[in-house]
């Protein structure tokens, strides 16, 4: 692949990104800036730019050997070589965070983990999706949809020694990505709107109600991270939020 970036066009997005970003701390998501020169840039900007989304533990790896840190897995992974990977670079001291929402992925990070003699960071994925009659609003992404599956969650990561609760991610799909303003939507168009504003408050409460409770239960969060380029305005009013995950905003 080959192709150009205008500098100065991509300084005023991250400028803009930051102005819309309010307080909170900015995660570069790689899937969208597949480019490490492009990834140090954003990163050398301002101290609010911290940390990346990977799109894969292969690409966690390779970012570290690059250089980089604070490196949070966007995907669950059950491959043992992937793993293993991710445990040496944790050995080496750099912080890969490893994606979960199923008591497999938890037992087999912690049996990998536990061979060595390490505990790995984790992150739950708490799915942001909302139903309604009829319609499933979101994507599928986790299998811990609420405070009673967190829960639940909780409860078996208590027996795996080898990892440690560090972060929790929910992204609201249905809001960051879903377009609404297509020329040839029509009608959709403000279907879509107004779904999104009746979801952005149940949204915020799932994430509250399952910070709190992680809280209670004596997990200290690395990070709490939520939305994408289309959801920053509502995602940084919430409180509980300390980072938001952007990618495409940085070519838009």
């Amino acid at each position: 692949p080959f192709a150009f970036v205008d500098m100065d066009l991509f300084q005023r997005n991250c400028d803009d990104i930051l102005n819309r970003a309010g307080s909170k701390r900015i995660r570069i998501a790689s899937k969208s800036v597949r480019c490490p020169y492009l990834l140090q840039t954003i990163l050398d900007q301002s101290l609010q730019f911290q940390g990346i989304m990977c799109f894969s533990p292969k690409e966690a790896v390779y970012l570290s050997q690059a250089g980089f840190d604070d490196l949070l897995v966007a995907y669950p992974t059950m491959s043992d070589e992937d793993i293993d990977a991710v445990i040496h670079e944790t050995l080496l001291g750099k912080k890969i965070y490893l994606m979960t929402d199923h008591e497999q992925h938890v037992l087999k990070i912690h049996k990998r983990a536990s061979k060595l003699g390490i505990i790995q960071p984790v992150c739950l994925d708490l799915d942001m999706s909302i139903e309604y009659p009829a319609l499933h609003f979101g994507v599928l992404r986790s299998k811990v949809t609420g405070i009673k599956s967190a829960r639940n969650y909780l409860n078996f990561i208590r027996k795996y020694p080898g990892v440690n609760l560090k972060g929790l991610m929910g992204y609201e799909a249905q809001i960051a990505g879903l377009g609404d303003s297509a020329s040839n939507n029509g009608i959709k168009n403000g279907i879509i709107r107004r779904l999104k504003k009746r979801a952005i408050p149940a949204v915020a409460a799932r994430r509250a109600e399952v910070c709190k409770m992680i809280k209670e239960e004596g997990h200290e969060l690395d990070f709490v991270n939520g939305g994408g380029t289309g959801s920053m305005e509502s995602t940084r009013e919430e409180p509980q939020v300390t980072e938001i995950a952007v990618g495409s905003g940085f070519y838009s």
